[in-house]
């Protein structure tokens, strides 16, 4: 075990803004799975709809809201149920507007 701090750590302890820490957990969400791409959504209360509110690895941060379909909508509630990661191997027929918003086959 390394005595040198965790800079992820460091970060949280400096921040005074969300935002100071978001690169930092893309970052982290991506050396955690391997991934290439990341997409942090906010979920306005008022309609459901998930506002993108940052990303990496992306041509562009989305504008619009979005506003999952039914069967991309049963996949989010499974993943909120199960309280934890959930694979999405087929994310072009699972979740075909979150799949072609990243450019990606699977999602996590």
């Amino acid at each position: 075990m390394s005595n040198r701090p965790d800079p992820f750590v460091s970060i949280l302890a400096r921040a005074t803004r969300l935002t100071d820490l978001l690169p930092a957990l893309h970052q982290r969400a991506l050396d955690a799975t391997g991934g290439e791409r990341s997409l942090l959504f906010e979920q306005n209360p008022r309609d459901g709809a998930l506002l993108p509110t940052s990303g990496f690895g992306l041509d562009a941060l989305p504008a619009e809201a979005w506003r999952p379909g039914p069967r991309e909508a049963a996949v989010l509630a499974d993943a909120f149920d199960r309280g934890g990661p959930l694979l999405v191997t087929d994310a072009d027929r699972d979740m075909p507007d979150l799949a072609a918003c990243l450019g990606v086959r699977a999602v996590l």
